[in-house]
């Protein structure tokens, strides 16, 4: 795995910059809205015929969760609940923290995908300043699942790539 290192608060203080968490109501919808239109392609993309399996086009058996955490300190800079799964949030939030919380498990392997029976499948991707989750249905295809955390990735970068160590928790 490629070595990197993100900014860390004492470069920041040097060169002069804000070390504060931004709170600010607009950003948190800001990111919100990106991690939206991030899914949107994904979680209607529910239709899928695997022979042996049951189809999966239920409402909310695609996406069902989204979240963005610093690396460095593990905070959920922003999450997402997909349509009907909103009863089942605290479950995602739940299994999101324990991801986090294993610091040998996303660090040995950058690049994941857990089975949780409770909450469908735990896809994770990091890169050096941001750990990038997507949880899914079982019977969602791994492919897809990277497919949107590549353009949640992507999306979120473009739009709050330098801001993300200022970010606060949820935003």
């Amino acid at each position: 795995m490629k070595a990197c290192r993100g900014p860390t608060v004492e470069s920041h203080q040097a060169d002069g910059s804000s070390t504060e968490r931004s709170s600010e109501p607009s950003r948190r919808w800001k990111l919100k809205a990106v991690i939206r239109r991030a899914a949107a392609p994904f979680a209607e993309t529910n239709t899928m015929v695997n022979p042996g399996k049951r189809r999966a086009d239920a409402p909310g058996e695609g996406v069902r969760f989204l979240a963005v955490a610093r690396m460095e300190d593990r905070v959920v800079v922003a999450a997402y609940t997909h349509g009907g799964s909103s009863s089942r949030e605290p479950l995602h939030t739940d299994v999101l923290h324990k991801v986090l919380r294993s610091q040998k498990t996303v660090t040995d392997n950058p690049r994941l995908t857990i089975t949780d029976r409770e909450v469908g499948t735990v896809h994770y991707d990091t890169d050096c300043s941001a750990i990038f989750v997507a949880i899914t249905a079982f019977e969602y295809p791994q492919r897809l699942a990277f497919k949107c955390i590549g353009e949640l990735k992507s999306r979120f970068q473009a739009s709050f790539g330098e801001a993300l160590h200022k970010s606060a928790e949820g935003g």
